[in-house]
């Protein structure tokens, strides 16, 4: 980058950096209301992907059997039992990562794992 030199005088240059940082507090200005436009953005998005999982969202709790009878669901439509991780499972389900680690190893008479391929199978 080539460098100039220029000789002004001090009124000029105040004026001059006052512009800039009129310019800078404009711009500083700008990034915060984005940056909170965009984290209310993100809630929304938070919100919507809970309500489309099916997660029951702040305080609920779902009906007795109903993470039991979603990860039954879930496995019954694999092809040939051919059975999923957790975290598919979650994935599929909205079923949290827990609960469903909690349901799969609780309900031996409906899960097994296995140990070969690593993934939880309906019981046959």
């Amino acid at each position: 980058m080539k460098t100039i030199r220029l000789e002004i005088d001090p009124q000029f240059a105040q004026h001059f950096i006052t512009q800039f940082e009129k310019l800078i507090a404009e711009k500083t200005t700008q990034c915060d209301e984005l940056t909170k436009e965009i984290q209310t953005l993100q809630e929304g998005v938070r919100i919507a992907r809970e309500q489309l999982n099916g997660s029951p969202g702040k305080g609920g709790r779902r009906p007795r059997g109903k993470n039991v009878s979603d990860i039954k669901t879930y496995l019954g439509t694999l092809p040939n039992n051919k059975g999923s991780s957790i975290i598919g499972i979650v994935k599929a389900t909205g079923i949290s990562v827990s609960s469903t680690s909690f349901t799969l190893k609780n309900n031996a008479k409906d899960f097994e794992f296995d140990k070969g391929e690593k993934v939880w199978k309906l019981k046959q």
